[in-house]
C-alpha cells in the first residue's frame, strides 16, 4: 500500500503492468506483473495550491525455479502414486497451490494432475512443476495352458502356455528364474506351479498349479512256451 497524507493525488509508474489500483486517491493498493526495479509516484496539489510530489522504488524479484520432482507411478502391488520433490533449505511445499507442508514427499496419490510448488523461507511461491499419476497397471491377461504327460516311449512330460503370450511377458516355474519361451520341458512326474510377468508393467499372474502324471508302466516281455515242429507234424 502507498500513501501520501495531504491534498488531492495523481500516482503513477515508469513501467506498464505496475498493477495499480487506481491513479488517484488517497492511498492505491500495487500488484504489479513484472519483476525489475518499478518507480513508483504520486504527485499532489494542496490546499493552498502548491505542488508536492513524492517517488519510491520498488523491486520485484522473480518468483523461484520450478521445483525438480521424482514421481513413482502406482504399480500391481500398490495402487497410488508419490511425488518427492528436491528439497529447498527452509521451504514448504504443495501439490495443489493451496495447503503447503513441511515434507517434501507426498505418497498415496490418486490417479490425477498435480500443481507442485513450494515457498521459500521469504514466503514466495516458486513456479509451476506440473505431474501427474497414472493410473494403477491392470494385471496379466487370462491364463491358459496345456499339459503333456509322459507317455510309454517318453518318461517325462511338460507344460505350454497357450495364452498370454508375446514379447512383452516372461515365464517362470515354480519360483525359479523368468524366461522368454512359454514352456518347459522334460519334467518328471510331480506337483508344479507356474506364473506369467508383464514385462513393461511387471504384473505377476496368481500362480497356476498343475500335475504331471507318473509315466504309464511298461508291460513285462511275455512269457511264452514254443512247441517245435516233429516228424509227424
Amino acid at each position: 500500500m502507498l500513501f501520501r497524507s495531504n491534498g488531492i493525488y495523481s500516482w503513477a509508474a515508469n513501467v506498464p503492468n505496475a498493477g495499480l489500483s487506481a491513479t488517484s486517491g488517497s492511498s492505491v493498493t500495487a500488484s504489479p506483473t513484472v519483476t525489475g526495479t518499478i518507480r513508483y509516484s504520486v504527485t499532489s496539489v494542496t490546499g493552498l495550491g502548491c505542488p508536492t510530489s513524492a517517488s519510491v522504488d520498488i523491486t520485484i524479484n522473480p518468483p523461484p525455479s520450478a521445483p525438480s520432482i521424482n514421481i513413482t507411478q502406482p504399480s500391481c502391488t500398490i495402487p497410488t502414486g508419490t511425488i518427492t520433490i528436491t528439497q529447498v533449505a527452509g521451504a514448504s511445499y504443495s501439490i495443489d497451490g493451496i495447503n503447503y507442508q513441511a515434507s517434501n514427499i507426498f505418497s498415496g496419490l490418486t490417479p490425477n494432475n498435480y500443481s507442485v510448488t513450494f515457498k521459500s523461507a521469504a514466503g514466495c511461491i516458486s513456479a509451476i512443476t506440473p505431474a501427474t499419476i497414472n493410473p494403477a497397471p491392470t494385471g496379466t491377461p487370462a491364463y491358459i495352458y496345456s499339459i503333456i504327460d509322459p507317455t510309454c516311449t517318453n518318461g517325462t512330460g511338460g507344460i505350454v502356455i497357450q495364452q498370454p503370450v508375446g514379447s512383452n511377458y516372461e515365464y517362470n516355474l515354480n519360483g525359479g528364474s523368468y524366461q522368454s519361451t512359454p514352456s518347459f520341458n522334460n519334467l518328471s512326474s510331480g506337483n508344479y506351479t507356474t506364473t506369467v510377468r508383464d514385462k513393461n508393467t511387471g504384473c505377476v499372474s496368481p500362480a497356476s498349479p498343475f500335475t504331471i502324471k507318473p509315466a504309464p508302466i511298461i508291460p513285462s516281455a511275455p512269457s511264452i512256451n514254443i512247441t517245435q515242429p516233429t516228424c509227424s507234424t
